[in-house]
């Protein structure tokens, strides 16, 4: 029987990784997420896998040797069937001991549930306007469901498991003890439906907050580790880590492994 004392001496790179990497287009996430150890499976929702591309260009990956993915049209009811299939394989392998991938990374939160409404829409039908179909309480059970029985099996294959995930800004009252507050942005959520959003970060024990700016003509690229979204696993403290050009996973090695080495570069 397995005790906390055992986590305790386990090394951190020999854990499989849990993490979610949120932040708005185009902030690095995936570039990050394929810096991590090979074989790698993207699962690419979003049309956007070319984008790593970006990352050789920019000095943070070696290559992209070893990234297979597959992509799914979110339009196309019959993905959901394609998505299936694919999970299957990676349980075939599982079963059988030859499993081969060293991470899964979803690409993105947001377009693989706008799939499980999509193929929801064609396998309940429902209400329609004109020839829009309108989503109901019907489909969003599907979605929820959908999406908790797929986080559900990919912890449990034996490899590292990343989600990307787009944010928008949250709204709300600015001062919460005053009734009639003015509204305002008051921090940032995902861009699912808020107790989807809730739910789905509890997967992951690790969620880290990507952004980028201009700075000197130059975009900068960055990540943060505890925010009011963010969080980690390894004690790092609050602080803006500049990753411009820096191999990500390379970078995060030696935030674990090196206490001293957590002071914010930014």
């Amino acid at each position: 029987m397995p005790s906390l004392e055992s986590l305790m001496n386990k090394p951190p790179e020999s854990k499989n990784f849990f993490g979610l990497f949120v932040g708005r287009s185009g902030d690095g996430k995936s570039v990050a997420a394929a810096s991590f150890p090979k074989y790698m499976k993207v699962f690419d929702f979003d049309f956007r896998i070319e984008g790593v591309l970006g990352g050789l260009k920019a000095g943070c990956l070696k290559d992209v040797k070893g990234i297979d993915f597959e992509q799914y049209n979110t339009r196309d009811k019959d993905s959901f069937d394609k998505f299936n299939k694919d999970l299957q394989v990676l349980e075939n392998a599982r079963t059988a001991g030859t499993f081969q991938y060293s991470t899964i990374s979803v690409e993105s939160l947001f377009s693989m549930c706008r799939m499980l409404i999509i193929a929801s829409h064609g396998i309940q039908g429902g209400k329609k306007i004109g020839n829009l179909r309108v989503s109901g309480p019907g489909d969003y059970g599907f979605e929820v469901s959908g999406t908790h029985q797929i986080f559900d099996f990919l912890r449990i294959l034996p490899c590292n498991l990343i989600c990307s995930a787009h944010i928008i800004d949250k709204y709300g009252k600015l001062d919460r003890t005053k009734e009639y507050s003015e509204s305002g942005v008051v921090g940032e959520k995902l861009t699912v439906r808020d107790q989807l959003g809730e739910s789905v970060q509890a997967y992951f024990s690790n969620v880290y907050r990507f952004s980028r700016e201009v700075v000197n003509n130059k975009t900068r690229f960055y990540v943060e580790f505890s925010t009011d979204l963010a969080k980690n696993s390894y004690g790092i403290g609050a602080g803006r880590h500049d990753i411009t050009g820096i191999n990500f996973y390379e970078y995060l090695q030696k935030l674990i492994k090196d206490p001293a080495y957590r002071e914010p570069k930014d």
